[in-house]
C-alpha cells in the first residue's frame, strides 16, 4: 500500500525535527526519527493491522515507535490501496481527540 501523509501529520512531523534540532544543537536525533518513521511506514505499507491498535473511538489505527517515544495515527483506505497518516505525534504530548 503507498502512504499519503495529511498536511498536518507532515507539519507536526517537520516540527518535531526542527525541535530536536534546536533542542541539542545537531541534526543526530532528528535523523533517527526520520529513520524510524521510514521503518514504521514500511513496515504498515507491507501489513497496516500487524503491531497496531485500532482505536473506536477515533475511526484510526495507531502505531507506537522508536521504543515508544513517537506514534502514528492512521487510516486504511483499502478502495484506495492507501494508507493516510493523520498524525505524528511525541508520546509526551497530550493524546489527539477528534
Amino acid at each position: 500500500m503507498k502512504i499519503k501523509w495529511t498536511f498536518e501529520a507532515k507539519m507536526s512531523y517537520y516540527d518535531t525535527l526542527d525541535y530536536w534540532y534546536g533542542h541539542n544543537g545537531s541534526y543526530e536525533y532528528s535523523l533517527k526519527i526520520m529513520e524510524a518513521t521510514k521503518e514504521v511506514e514500511s513496515k504498515i505499507s507491507e501489513n497496516p493491522y500487524l503491531s497496531s491498535k485500532y482505536s473506536k473511538k477515533l475511526n484510526l489505527f495507531k502505531i507506537f515507535f522508536l521504543k515508544g517515544k513517537f506514534v502514528l495515527y492512521y487510516k486504511v483506505l483499502i478502495q484506495e490501496n492507501t494508507i493516510e497518516i493523520y498524525s505524528f505525534r511525541s508520546t509526551k504530548q497530550k493524546p489527539i481527540f477528534m
